[in-house]
């Protein structure tokens, strides 16, 4: 039986997160905007298992207007990214990984191929090759998936395992879905 996940309040008040007096501000200053937004949660695993989440872990995304699957896709496929790149499992954000094999891919004249070690580029050029495939293998599965159904939360679980991840965040898409929860997986 899985834990249950950290509760996630349905709203942010100033007295539960003193720190985000900058997301309160830039409400006041800039136009009205729609309600929809995503919760995201992003915990390291807690040294003591009876420390409960800070609400400094809450990171709302609030977006300026209705949001479709299609787009609830793009932010976590984006995400997924952003985060593969700063816990280093990505030597390079994904378009400059991107482009980079495309570019170490593509035919070189033979006075810089001599250049380098001849070992090195294809070891690079393999491990590269194997993380853009696995990580577009991922994204396109999602994709899929977000076509497919209404998906109301995603887990991006980080560590040795799935059971007992080092670091996750939770996307709570819920507050965004049009349909009932019952369209859902």
């Amino acid at each position: 039986m899985a834990a249950p996940g950290p509760e996630v309040p349905s709203e942010l008040s100033p007295a539960a997160a003193p720190d985000l007096d900058w997301y309160e501000k830039s409400e006041e200053t800039h136009a009205p905007q729609v309600d929809p937004e995503i919760v995201i949660t992003s915990a390291q695993e807690p040294s003591n298992s009876s420390e409960p989440f800070c609400p400094r872990d809450l990171v709302p995304v609030v977006f300026p207007g209705p949001v479709s699957q299609e787009g609830c896709c793009q932010f976590t496929c984006e995400l997924l990214k952003h985060v593969m790149y700063q816990r280093q499992q990505l030597p390079l954000p994904y378009e400059q990984l991107k482009h980079f094999y495309r570019k170490s891919s593509s035919p070189q004249s033979e006075d810089t191929a001599r250049k380098k070690p001849r070992i090195t580029t294809e070891v690079s050029s393999r491990k590269c090759q194997q993380a853009l495939a696995e990580l577009e293998s991922v994204l396109s599965h999602l994709e899929d998936f977000f076509a497919r159904t209404l998906v109301p939360r995603v887990l991006i679980l980080l560590g040795g395992n799935a059971l007992s991840p080092k670091e996750f965040y939770e996307l709570d898409l819920s507050r965004l879905a049009p349909f009932s929860v019952d369209q859902s997986l």
